[in-house]
C-alpha cells in the first residue's frame, strides 16, 4: 500500500499510487484489498465492499479480505458483520487471539448489544500483552468515550506504536474528529509536533 500518502490523509494520491502498483501487478490480492480500504476511506464503500468480495471468492484461503471487511463492519457499527468476518479470519489465519476476541464478543453481544461486544473487546485489549493502547483507543472511540479514548491515544505515541500513523484515515476513528483535541493528534502523526 502506498502508505505515506494514505496514512497522511491523501486519499486521492493513495489512490494513484494503489493502481500503478495494481498495473505493474494485476491481480495482486495484497494490492486489491489495500485498495478497497482507499476506497471506503474515499467514501466509496460499495465499491470497496465489492472488490474484498471479489478477493474473498477468488481467493478462499486469504484472511485479508474479512479482515479489511470485520474492520469496515466495527466502523459501522455491524457487530454481526464483525462477528462473521473476524471468525472466517481467525478460522483462516489460525488466529488464536482472534477466535478468542471473536468468542467473548459474541457472547457479550448476545447477552448486551453492541455496547457490551465493544466492552469485552475492549478488557481482552487491556489484558492483552504486549498491550496496544491504540486498539484501546479505538474501542474506546466506538464507544463515545472520547476523552479516555485521547489519553489512550496519547500512551500509543508515547509507547511509540507504530498503528498511530493510520490516525487520520482509521475509519473507526470518526467519531473523535470533529474534537479539536483530534488535529493536534493527527499532526503528531505526521511528524509535526
Amino acid at each position: 500500500m502506498p502508505k505515506a500518502s494514505y496514512h497522511a490523509g491523501d486519499l486521492d494520491a493513495a489512490l494513484v499510487q494503489i493502481e500503478r502498483a495494481r498495473r505493474r501487478s494485476p491481480g495482486t490480492p495484497a494490492i486489491v484489498a489495500d485498495k478497497a480500504l482507499i476506497l471506503h476511506a474515499l467514501g466509496r464503500r460499495g465499491e470497496a465492499l465489492a472488490l474484498l468480495g471479489q478477493i474473498a471468492a477468488e481467493r478462499p484461503e486469504l484472511a485479508a479480505p474479512h479482515r479489511h471487511r470485520a474492520l469496515i463492519a466495527l466502523a459501522e457499527g455491524d457487530c454481526e458483520g464483525w462477528l462473521g468476518d473476524s471468525a472466517v479470519a481467525a478460522q483462516l489465519a489460525q488466529d488464536e487471539a482472534l477466535a478468542g476476541d471473536v468468542a467473548a464478543a459474541r457472547e457479550a453481544y448476545a447477552a448486551g448489544g453492541r455496547g457490551a461486544m465493544l466492552r469485552a473487546l475492549l478488557a481482552r485489549r487491556q489484558a492483552a500483552r504486549p498491550r496496544s493502547h491504540y486498539d484501546e483507543a479505538v474501542l474506546l472511540a466506538l464507544l463515545g468515550e472520547d476523552g479516555e479514548a485521547f489519553a489512550a491515544l496519547d500512551a500509543a505515541f508515547a509507547a511509540g506504536e507504530s498503528l498511530v500513523s493510520a490516525i487520520r484515515i482509521d475509519p473507526r476513528l470518526s467519531g473523535l474528529r470533529p474534537d479539536p483535541r483530534y488535529a493536534a493528534f493527527a499532526r503528531r502523526a505526521g511528524g509535526e509536533g
